[in-house]
């Protein structure tokens, strides 16, 4: 991989920018950052890259606040999301490159339509979604690098509390992404370039994620709640509209 200075400072840029949105919600930073990367680098190269910034930023969220966490229910969720990633890494290695392209780009726009008509949450739901939403979450997040989605859409229909809800979404981040770590390294997925590219973009990640963070404590839960309404619905818009496969790198 070659590195110009203009394909850094937007990479740099987007790292900033997705790592605000993970600031304040816990997850979301790889719905900007993996589409937007994807036109500088390659898929195969980006995902590694942000998985290594998602586990990094995840502890730093995790680490601090995991006691609030909702316990049982990442107990539910983590065993199904590590087999998830697992067959995700798999498939991610073995599928031709522009399959895996034209699938990304697949899930980009079937989400974004089922954003634009998903009602609106009115009650909870049954804990029997929440091995299903692990397993798709590590699928997706092995083979797409958007994993967290499924967990917002699950946990913010069972967690009412803002606070509890945004640790218990960074620690299932934790598992999740260092899993697909996991599986990535295993696969040979992960080398010095990676490696280089994730540390070189850290100092971005952590301001993006400090100024997040600020801005999370001062929100209400109202506000909160609907910014992870756009969230779950502009970024995804975002994603399709920039997941053009014609435009991806070879």
């Amino acid at each position: 991989m070659s590195f110009d200075p203009a394909a850094f400072a937007f990479a740099a840029a987007v790292i900033g920018a997705g790592y605000f949105i993970f600031g304040i919600s816990g997850f979301g930073a790889a719905l900007l950052t993996v589409p937007l990367l994807s036109h500088a680098w390659p898929v195969s190269f980006v995902l590694p890259v942000t998985a290594l910034l998602d586990v990094t930023a995840a502890l730093v969220l995790g680490v601090k606040e995991r006691r609030i966490a909702e316990r049982g229910e990442l107990r539910r969720m983590i065993p199904l999301a590590f087999i998830g990633a697992l067959v995700g890494a798999t498939l991610l290695v073995s599928l031709p490159k522009q399959a895996a392209m034209a699938s990304l780009g697949v899930v980009a726009v079937l989400y974004a339509l089922y954003s634009l008509v998903a009602p609106a949450p009115v009650r909870k739901v049954s804990t029997a979604w929440a091995m299903p939403t692990g397993f798709i979450g590590g699928l997706s997040g092995a083979l797409f690098g958007i994993g967290a989605p499924p967990y917002l859409v699950y946990l913010s229909r069972r967690i009412d509390d803002k606070a509890v809800l945004r640790a218990t979404v960074a620690t299932m981040v934790i598992f999740s992404v260092g899993s697909r770590l996991f599986f990535f390294i295993v696969a040979g997925l992960v080398g010095v370039p990676q490696l280089l590219a994730a540390l070189a973009l850290v100092p971005f990640m952590l301001a993006g994620l400090w100024a997040g963070s600020h801005a999370h404590v001062r929100l209400s839960k109202e506000q909160f709640n609907r910014f992870l309404a756009v969230l779950d619905r502009k970024s995804t818009r975002l994603n399709s509209s920039h997941t053009d496969i014609s435009r991806m790198p070879s």
